[in-house]
């Protein structure tokens, strides 16, 4: 298999893993505020996870990745996903609080390990097709977007089929006075046992639901440890075309840096750079860590234009915590019932597949920032509307509509976010994603932590706030070559 093969190959395998996994895991994360409703246990052990994961962020992703490797890192990550689903066959405090501390501290190294990979075979692939690795990045990531996102089409058709077989309970109609308390009004202390919607469905549906979701994830760690070649063999492949001179240096595969980094730097240094951060996952395994290693994601913060992403970053939490614990609960459950969720969310998941390949796409010729702004007015625009809007039965496309406009949204954040960090940063990707990671782990915890005890109005506030500091960050980042650098002198600002 030739070297652009195996690299498609292995976007592939680690697409597809990702998609298996989070099939279960992303449905089943829609579900806990509705599923594990009682005392919050639900959202409880979804702000501890994101918790988790946010001091995973700081300490694990960089000390992991240099001992094992990205294809290893990420097929331990992925199992630890199978024992937080297993924590739902029998969910109490003592089962779902431990098996969330667990995935937290796995989740950092796994997403980060997937960016790494996934960026690096995207500059390799760039040097060897003469593209810009700017192009290759988006593209990668905009294929990985897509089948990532299509799993909440699968999970959350899983869990509609699963849940739709109940009693007839579904079907009577709830009291005005207990709808009126659904939408942007609805508040924890507020809700009322009386609402036949937010009831826990019988227990063996919920062990069918999780025993599906296990094997999900279990097989997509399997997938990664049997087919996904590890990141330094790109680096390996002594092979060269018959075609190729005597003097081909083969590590300069490796460097397609952007040319203005290229300029600043000495060919030769960016060459070793690169292969040594290609190649680390083996020859570092030996290695005793250096204390500063440990806090080298702390370090990238003295970039300034990663303190400008600080709060978008933080946004992409919050937005797909407000859906997945809020939007869910407070909207669908409350007014249509825990058995729409899925649906719902299904229209979620194909818009943002489908547009997360789009957009990774769209990025080859036009620029990044009309996908930002076009993102930021659609978001502005559904969030007002949740304000405004009284959920019904009776106006059940609305509840799709929002569900697919927010999932456009999502899949510009997602993709155009993880592109930007990997163009921005791509002399220390690790620490880069890293920080990526940790930001939007607060974003989450911000959310799961205060939604038992918020109303739904405030939420949405918060989210309008952070969503206009970030793009105002944005805007700064995209200027400011323009008003204080020259174009050469653009990595200058990340390099200082």
């Amino acid at each position: 298999m030739d070297q652009k093969t195996r690299i498609l190959k292995n976007i592939t395998v680690v697409s597809f893993a990702f998609l298996l996994n989070f099939t279960a895991y992303q449905s089943l994360q829609s579900l806990q505020s509705s599923l594990n409703r009682v005392e919050g246990l639900g959202t409880a052990g979804l702000a501890v996870l994101y918790a988790s994961l946010l001091v995973s962020s700081v300490f694990l992703p960089k000390a992991i990745i240099k001992r094992i490797g990205c294809k290893w890192t990420i097929s331990a990550a992925l199992f630890c996903y199978t024992i937080y689903i297993g924590a739902n066959f029998y969910a109490t405090w003592a089962t779902i609080i431990p098996a969330s501390i667990v995935v937290g501290l796995c989740a950092a190294p796994l997403w980060t390990a997937k960016c790494t990979y996934l960026t690096e075979s995207a500059v390799v692939y760039a040097k060897m097709n003469e593209e810009k690795a700017e192009s290759v990045i988006n593209k990668f990531f905009g294929i990985f977007f897509m089948a990532f996102q299509s799993g909440q089409i699968w999970g959350n058709i899983i869990s509609s089929q699963v849940l739709n077989k109940r009693s007839g309970n579904d079907t009577e109609p709830v009291p005005e006075s207990e709808l009126q308390f659904c939408g942007a009004a609805y508040c924890t202390e507020r809700t009322n046992s009386s609402n036949s919607n937010l009831e826990k469905p019988p227990i063996n549906q919920v062990y069918m639901l999780c025993g599906i979701y296990a094997a999900c994830s279990f097989i997509s760690s399997i997938i990664i440890a049997l087919f996904l070649d590890p990141l330094n063999q790109h680096a390996d492949d002594k092979t060269q075309p018959k075609s190729q001179p005597k003097n081909y240096d083969e590590s300069k595969d490796y460097t397609n840096m952007s040319s203005e980094l290229k300029n600043r730097r000495d060919e030769r240094d960016v060459n070793e750079k690169t292969k040594i951060r290609i190649d680390d996952s083996v020859e570092d395994r030996s290695n005793k860590f250096k204390p500063e290693q440990l806090i080298a994601t702390f370090k990238h913060f003295k970039h300034f234009n990663q303190v400008l992403l600080i709060p978008l970053t933080i946004f992409t939490g919050l937005e797909q915590a407000f859906f997945a614990g809020d939007y869910t609960k407070s909207y669908v459950s409350c007014a249509l019932g825990i058995f729409m969720v899925g649906y719902v969310v299904i229209c979620f998941g194909v818009c943002d597949a489908i547009f997360s390949f789009t957009f990774g796409r769209l990025v080859k010729y036009i620029n990044r920032w009309p996908l930002i702004a076009g993102a930021a007015a659609l978001h502005y625009g559904i969030l007002i509307t949740a304000l405004l809007w009284q959920p019904r039965p009776s106006s059940l496309p609305i509840f799709f509509l929002i569900a697919g406009l927010w999932g456009m949204a999502d899949a510009v954040w997602q993709t155009q976010i993880n592109s930007l960090y990997g163009t921005l940063f791509s002399f220390e990707s690790e620490a880069a994603f890293s920080s990526y990671k940790l930001l939007e782990s607060i974003g989450f915890v911000m959310a799961f932590g205060y939604s038992n005890y918020l109303c739904a109005t405030v939420k949405i506030y918060i989210l309008i706030g952070f969503l206009t500091a970030g793009i105002l960050g944005y805007i700064t980042i995209e200027i400011r070559p323009m008003k204080c650098c020259s174009k050469s002198e653009e990595f200058d600002v990340t390099n200082d």
